[in-house]
């Protein structure tokens, strides 16, 4: 609850999309928070991904957002601009969007210094129910877990 509520936050704001079944794995502790936790998620339009959230292992001098795709994967970090990659490995640079028409638009200005996203309520409330979920899997050993 601790570090990943945040990752789940990011993965629904970049996708406009929610998660409505998660899978999980915890380890450890680290004071009173899980020291390491791995989620596989679903997201109400089909798409799959995978959460890791750590307390025990070193983070790297970037932060950064990979989204991987049919086409291809779009990237972004500290000392990278967004930049789109394609099933080759060619590279091309993706300028920033100016407006908040989606919620990946608004992401991106906000990493960008723009301007800050807008997070509501129902969006904290949905992280909250998306991790509680994660923590009845990770005890049942089961499957997915539905999101309620």
């Amino acid at each position: 609850m601790d570090l990943g509520v945040h990752v789940v936050d990011l993965v629904r704001a970049v996708t406009g999309d929610d998660i409505v079944a998660v899978s999980a794995i915890l380890n450890g502790c680290r004071g009173d928070v899980e020291a390491d936790a791995q989620l596989l998620a679903r997201l109400l339009g089909g798409a799959i991904g995978t959460i890791h959230a750590s307390w025990s292992s070193v983070s790297g001098p970037d932060r950064q957002l990979t989204v991987i795709g049919t086409a291809g994967m779009l990237h972004l970090d500290n000392r990278t601009a967004l930049t789109f990659i394609d099933a080759h490995g060619h590279r091309e640079r993706v300028p920033l969007p100016d407006t908040t028409s989606s919620p990946l638009s608004e992401l991106l200005a906000a990493i960008a210094g723009r301007r800050s996203p807008s997070i509501t309520a129902a969006d904290g409330r949905a992280a909250v129910a998306i991790v509680q979920a994660a923590y009845r899997s990770a005890a049942r050993a089961s499957a997915m877990t539905e999101v309620v």
